[in-house]
């Protein structure tokens, strides 16, 4: 499948989303993956290797590197590249895969729609932003690309931020606002107890899917 979304957000912040339909073999022949790699992957569910493998594949691609030996992973095991000044997010949900660059902290999250994702509402929003989705959603269509938004963007800056420890429903505010009956969310905060982190937040939804980029405000 060719590059199913390819963009850039502010003229230097660039994302990508590839739609997987190609079997394993395809990615197994079309990149020279470093043995290593390989190795890690012999003992790993077929659907999460052919994911981890598509994800790579294409951002090895299409950054024009040579494969992991040019990333690294923090001590949280967030991915960034080695030798640049760039920062990284990759996700990948279903048949999507894709993976945001930018010149400072950057977090992308691709979620299928799925009205599972209404039953953990409170799990992941204030009491604020779910009383906002109940007031202002009751379609239940409409209700589940809301969430799922809301799942996004917090999911979008927690991988932006790239540590552990954060409380979804304490520590990340989101702005949420309705403009011609759909859900926009423009902006986000993080929320730490000696800082407090802004993220601008840019979306949108598929037939199937919705993904989400939140890039720390610089």
């Amino acid at each position: 499948m060719p590059i199913f979304i390819q963009k850039k957000i502010l003229s230097d912040i660039h994302f990508l989303i590839w739609q997987i339909s190609e079997p394993e073999s395809f990615f197994r022949a079309s990149f020279p993956w470093a043995e290593n790699e390989l190795t890690r992957l012999v003992e790993v569910h077929p659907k999460r290797r052919l994911e981890y493998l598509a994800s790579r594949y294409v951002l090895y691609t299409f950054t024009g590197t040579t494969g992991s030996p040019e990333f690294i992973k923090n001590e949280f095991g967030k991915l960034n590249f080695k030798q640049t000044n760039r920062f990284l997010s990759i996700s990948h949900s279903g048949e999507y895969t894709g993976f945001v660059t930018g010149p400072y902290e950057v977090g992308l999250d691709i979620q299928m729609l799925d009205a599972k994702i209404i039953r953990i509402l409170h799990k992941y929003l204030s009491t604020d932003e779910l009383e906002f989705l109940n007031n202002n959603f009751l379609n239940h269509p409409d209700l589940v690309i809301a969430a799922t938004l809301c799942w996004c963007a917090k999911e979008a800056v927690y991988k932006a931020h790239g540590k552990r420890g954060i409380q979804f429903n304490t520590q990340i505010y989101l702005k949420l606002l309705v403009e011609q009956n759909t859900l926009v969310i423009h902006s986000a905060s993080l929320y730490l107890a000696d800082d407090t982190i802004h993220y601008a937040i840019y979306h949108e939804v598929g037939a199937n899917f919705c993904y989400l980029v939140a890039t720390k405000d610089s």
